[in-house]
């Protein structure tokens, strides 16, 4: 039974479409429109000049550009709004994580050493909230890892645009690792209540 399950923040997907559509309209604008933009040059009879041809050619470039980022945009942030897929989920037999591109992948409670939250410096100036997940030595680590980072035996899971802040992430997987040594070791067999 899947206890907890942590999506991609809506907000966020919501943004990367209007970001993507503002990018299409801009891309429109700079190549086709010009209703704000400037005309490229023209001589007295009208004809657009050699520099004025190399405006327009610029133009279709940034348009190109501006177009590229905008779809890209616009598909993922739909992509992601329509399927959500789950990134982490809490379960009766250990964690299943999104780590190799859309595909879960599970690690059983006898597998993990600890689940703890970790900030990681992203730019020097801001801190990037990360679910950390330490396997046992011994252990294999998962043979593709393309939406983490490994450190060692830890695989560490950016958690910036999850639904729920890493902190309760971590603190809920830690409490639920903690009941299952407790049930392993108690014969009575208490039972993991979120």
């Amino acid at each position: 039974m899947t206890h907890l399950r942590i999506r991609r923040r809506r907000d966020v997907l919501f943004l990367m479409v209007v970001v993507g559509a503002l990018l299409l309209a801009s891309a429109y604008e700079i190549a086709v429109a010009r209703k704000v933009t400037a005309e490229p040059d023209t001589n007295e009879a009208g004809i657009i000049t050699t520099r004025g041809q190399t405006q327009r050619r610029t133009d279709f470039m940034w348009g190109g550009i501006f177009a590229a980022g905008g779809l890209g945009l616009m598909v993922a942030g739909v992509g992601g709004l329509v399927s959500r897929s789950s990134q982490f989920e809490i379960t009766d037999d250990g964690l299943r994580m999104n780590i190799s591109h859309r595909k879960m992948t599970e690690i059983p409670w006898d597998d993990i050493l600890s689940v703890t939250y970790r900030g990681l410096p992203s730019d020097g100036r801001s801190v990037r909230p990360t679910v950390a997940v330490t396997l046992r030595e011994g252990v294999r680590m998962p043979m593709r890892v393309t939406n983490a980072d490994v450190e060692g035996q830890t695989i560490l899971l950016d958690a910036d645009m999850w639904d729920l802040s890493a902190e309760d992430v971590a603190a809920k997987a830690s409490l639920a690792f903690d009941l299952q040594a407790q049930v392993t070791s108690d014969p009575r067999g208490n039972e993991f209540v979120e």
